[in-house]
């Protein structure tokens, strides 16, 4: 949950919105993903690949052929996110 804290600071009650965010772009160019979500939060670019690269660490997501892909884990945890609100924490 370290990951979530990160970008919490930054984002406040927008934290829903990113994580579905993730759902939406998974699949996407990488750089179409960052470019979106730092768009639409006013996050540095780099902030957004950092957060990213974070769930790429922890095997939530993958970046294949330039494209970024959460994984069927990092579905699950985003999904379980955004239902029970534990975003919030």
């Amino acid at each position: 949950m370290k990951i979530l804290h990160l970008m919490k600071d930054k984002l406040d009650g927008n934290l829903k919105l990113l994580l579905a965010e993730l759902l939406t772009n998974s699949g996407s160019h990488l750089d179409t993903t960052v470019e979106n979500i730092s768009r639409k939060y006013q996050l540095r670019r780099d902030e957004t690949e950092s957060f990213i690269r974070k769930l790429q660490k922890r095997g939530l997501a993958f970046i294949s052929q330039g494209r970024f892909c959460l994984t069927p884990k990092g579905m699950v945890f985003v999904l379980t996110l955004i239902e029970r609100g534990s975003y919030h924490e």
